[in-house]
């Protein structure tokens, strides 16, 4: 499970429910985790994560040349996903490690999960920083229990 509600992020993986507060990096980390094995470059994640207007488009930036944006794109995404893969392994190592080892960051980020390992995140991953739909959840007292444990949750192994 990977969701943003407001300002706060939830994510559940091998049995730890976290929550962490909102941040570029984690809506860079969101975009990539919808789409694995797809490269996208930072100046679309850039792009994707940048404040709208009133009428709700995006701000454009034209104050400089798409050479020297690219640069600065892919510096602030490569320093934004690493702020947030840090955040993340300090209160879950494992999905710290999992991620450190499964996101590339530089010009084209990619999330690479290990094919022998499949993850499947569930939630809002549109990591365009508006509030995502939690994932329905069996109510307590069902079999399914309420605690994400092992196989069967979100962000779990299969």
């Amino acid at each position: 499970m990977f969701f943003c509600e407001g300002e706060v992020w939830t994510i559940a993986f091998d049995g730890t429910l976290v929550h962490l507060r909102d941040a570029r990096g984690m809506r860079y980390l969101a975009r990539l985790l919808r789409d694995p094995g797809r490269p996208i470059p930072a100046s679309d994640l850039v792009a994707a994560c940048r404040p709208q207007s009133a009428t709700g488009r995006t701000i454009p930036d034209t104050s400089e040349d798409a050479g020297t944006r690219a640069a600065r794109d892919r510096t602030s995404v490569t320093k934004a996903l690493k702020s947030a893969i840090d955040r993340i392994a300090a209160v879950s190592p494992g999905l710290g490690r999992h991620l450190a080892v499964s996101v590339r960051r530089g010009t084209a980020c990619v999330y690479l999960p290990d094919p022998r390992v499949p993850i499947e995140w569930l939630g809002s991953l549109d990591g365009d920083g508006t509030p995502g739909t939690p994932p329905e959840r069996p109510p307590r007292g069902s079999p399914a229990g309420s605690e994400p444990r092992g196989e069967g949750f979100a962000g779990g192994r299969r």
